[in-house]
């Protein structure tokens, strides 16, 4: 599942080769039809955000193909493990980092910690001093 950014070529379909920002300017039907219909067409996010600039006065259009895109992207991505998510995503699962972060929140609940969650993300203080070395 390759996320497709906004100056990226379309792979398939009758306007093969074509930039996926001039299909938005010369044929915003098939964009709309490609976003709501067809699973091989997931744009990144970040189309979206650029879109929003690109063309201010059509802000609730982007915002509404948005949402069919993450809709889509998301009921597609449950057919794929996390690796050949993060693959296809080109980021890499740090297995270690999630070591690390599974110790921390064992020794938090060790140490008489309430919500690690809520203390991880500082809206909560139930521990004032922890030596974590």
């Amino acid at each position: 599942m390759e996320l497709l950014k906004l100056q990226d070529t379309i792979p398939f379909g009758k306007l093969k080769g074509k930039i996926i920002n001039e299909i938005w300017k010369e044929n915003p039907a098939y964009f709309n039809y490609l976003v709501k219909r067809n699973d091989k067409f997931l744009l990144d996010r970040t189309v979206f955000y650029e879109l929003q600039q690109l063309y201010p006065n059509e802000k609730k259009r982007i915002k509404q193909l948005s949402l069919y895109n993450i809709r889509k992207t998301i009921s597609i991505s449950d057919f794929y493990t996390d690796e050949e998510l993060a693959e296809n995503n080109r980021e890499m699962i740090d297995y270690e980092q999630q070591e690390r972060d599974s110790a921390l929140r064992n020794r938090y609940y060790e140490m008489g910690g309430l919500d690690f969650d809520l203390w991880r993300s500082g809206e909560l203080d139930d521990i004032d001093c922890i030596d974590w070395d």
